[in-house]
């Protein structure tokens, strides 16, 4: 990747990523459930399929991982001055805790999904129900827990950039 990306592309390459492989999800969802079984042998046997599986592979961690690349890019396009800058500050703190309750909400929803779709069925529930947990709580379940884990080490290098800042802060108002 170019060194000259800014914080903000590298956001939204991450978020198209995650997007995608989100659709990805969805799609072979829907395919396995209105598919019939010859249809879906045959489709499953295709090399367009098995590529599906291996985007998926790859998009979840790099995307979530871009996202995660996004606020150490932003630390250090921020420099020194941050305190000159107006808007959100997120600090190395916001990151961690909210890396530890994404991870946390992801394996929740991990484990309870099994659960939720095995009651849907058991009651004989429509399947509006069983569609909703498909198309958004499967793909959440799948980006939820890898970004939560990618912004732990996100916010130990945000916290050494900052450290950084304040040192190079209190250097020239030292020497004076």
């Amino acid at each position: 990747m170019p060194a000259n990306f800014s914080a903000r592309v590298i956001l939204w390459i991450g978020i198209g990523m995650i997007v995608a492989s989100a659709l990805i999800q969805v799609g072979r969802d829907f395919l396995y459930r209105f598919v019939d079984a010859d249809s879906l042998q045959d489709a499953a046997n295709s090399w367009w399929f098995e590529s599906f599986g291996v985007a998926l592979v790859l998009l979840v961690p790099l995307g979530t991982l871009m996202i995660a690349a996004f606020f150490v890019a932003r630390q250090i396009e921020r420099g020194t001055d941050a305190a000159a800058q107006t808007g959100l500050n997120v600090t190395a703190a916001g990151v961690f805790w909210a890396a530890v309750v994404l991870t946390l909400l992801g394996l929740l929803i991990g484990g309870s999904l099994e659960s939720w779709m095995g009651t849907l069925v058991a009651q004989g529930r429509p399947s509006i129900a069983l569609d909703a947990l498909y198309v958004v709580v499967s793909p959440l379940r799948n980006v939820v827990v890898p970004l939560g884990l990618a912004l732990l080490p996100a916010s130990v290098l945000m916290k050494k950039l900052e450290t950084r800042s304040r040192a190079d802060a209190v250097a020239p108002a030292a020497s004076e």
